[in-house]
C-alpha cells in the first residue's frame, strides 16, 4: 500500500516541474551523521529506490577522505576539479510557510474553526504536499560545469556502485544531483475520490496514504546539545539519469558479472525522463532544453528542466 501511494504521488507531482518527488525525504539512517544532518546535496551520486528515497552512494564535490564519502571508494576516486565554490550555487526560499502543492482540481478550503489545512476536490484521485515551514531550493548556477566531468566518470561510477558498494545498479539507475528542494517539515497524502461530483465529496475521500515528517526519531543523534530544526528533508531532487552506451555497459557487465538486457541503444546519455514536466489538462507547457557534447569519441546528451 505504501508503494502504491508513492506511485500515485509521483505521478501527480512530476508535472509540477520541480524534479523527481521523493516519498521518503529523510536520508538513509545508516549514512554518516554529517550527511544525515544536511540531507541530499548537489554532487550526490545515487539511486532513487523503489520506496521513493534517494540512496546516496558518494558525493563528487567532496574529497575522498570526507566523512560523507564511503571508505569503500577506490584510492583513485577523482572529485570534481576545480571544486565548487559557494558562489556557484543558488539557494533561496521558494515556498513560504504553510505553502502546499496539489494535483489538478484540488483546492484549499479556508476555515476559521477547523484547525489544520483543509482541501476540497472533484478529482477522481490526487496527491497533496504540505510545507508547514516552507521550502528552499538549492541549484547549480551553471549546470554545464558538470558536463565534461560526468562524461569522463560515469562509467567508473557504475563500477563503484556495483562492485564496491554492491548495488546491482542497472544501466540508467544512477543519477547525479544538480539541485533539490528541502524543508524542515512536510506532510504528504494520496487519495481516491469514491463519490466524484457528489455534494458530499468533502467526506468521500479515501486516503491511500497520509504521512508527516520528520518523525521524532528520524533525527536522533544529529544534534549537538539542544534540539533544532534541520533543513535535511528533501522533497524534490533534480537528478538527471546517467545512461552508458552499449559498449561501455558491456565492459562493466563483463567485469562485475551484472546481467543486462539488450535495449538497442547505441549512445551514452544523461537524461531525466521522470522529472520532465508533462502537459496535463489545465497545465502550461514547460519545454525541456537539451544540449550535447563530444568527449573522447563518445557522445552524451543532457536533458534538463527549463
Amino acid at each position: 500500500m505504501e508503494r502504491d501511494g508513492f506511485q500515485m504521488y509521483k505521478r501527480h507531482m512530476i508535472p509540477k516541474g520541480l524534479g523527481h518527488p521523493l516519498w521518503i525525504p529523510q536520508a538513509n539512517m545508516r549514512l554518516p551523521v554529517p550527511y544525515r544532518q544536511a540531507g541530499v546535496c548537489i554532487g550526490d551520486v545515487g539511486i532513487i529506490t523503489r520506496e521513493g528515497a534517494f540512496d546516496c552512494l558518494f558525493n563528487i564535490c567532496l574529497p575522498l577522505d570526507h566523512p560523507i564519502n564511503s571508505s569503500l571508494l577506490p584510492d583513485d576516486f577523482a572529485p570534481l576539479h576545480p571544486p565548487l565554490d559557494h558562489q556557484h550555487i543558488i539557494e533561496v526560499r521558494e515556498f513560504s510557510s504553510n505553502a502546499y502543492l496539489a494535483s489538478n482540481d484540488i483546492y484549499r478550503r479556508s476555515s476559521l474553526i477547523i484547525s489544520g489545512i483543509n482541501f476540497t476536490t472533484s478529482a477522481p484521485e490526487g496527491a497533496i504536499l504540505t510545507m508547514p515551514r516552507g521550502a528552499y531550493v538549492q541549484r547549480l548556477a551553471n549546470e554545464k560545469q558538470f558536463d565534461d566531468y560526468i562524461a569522463n566518470n560515469a562509467e567508473t561510477w557504475y563500477k563503484i556502485a556495483n562492485e564496491r558498494l554492491r548495488r546491482d545498479a542497472k544501466n540508467g539507475d544512477l543519477r547525479i544531483v544538480l539541485g533539490c528542494h528541502k524543508s524542515t517539515a512536510w506532510g504528504m497524502a494520496t487519495f481516491v475520490n469514491r463519490t466524484q461530483y457528489s455534494s458530499s465529496r468533502a467526506q468521500s475521500l479515501r486516503f491511500i496514504t497520509t504521512k508527516v515528517g520528520p518523525e521524532a526519531d528520524d533525527n536522533v543523534g544529529l544534534f549537538d546539545g539542544q534540539f533544532q530544526d534541520l533543513r535535511n528533508q528533501c522533497l524534490f531532487v533534480r537528478a538527471p539519469v546517467m545512461t552508458l552506451n552499449d559498449q561501455a555497459w558491456l565492459r562493466i557487465s563483463q567485469q562485475s558479472e551484472v546481467r543486462i538486457e539488450e535495449n538497442g541503444q547505441s549512445s551514452s546519455s544523461i537524461r531525466q525522463p521522470d522529472a520532465s514536466p508533462r502537459r496535463t489538462s489545465g497545465s502550461l507547457p514547460n519545454p525541456i532544453p537539451s544540449r550535447s557534447l563530444e568527449n573522447r569519441g563518445r557522445q552524451s546528451a543532457v536533458s534538463k528542466l527549463a
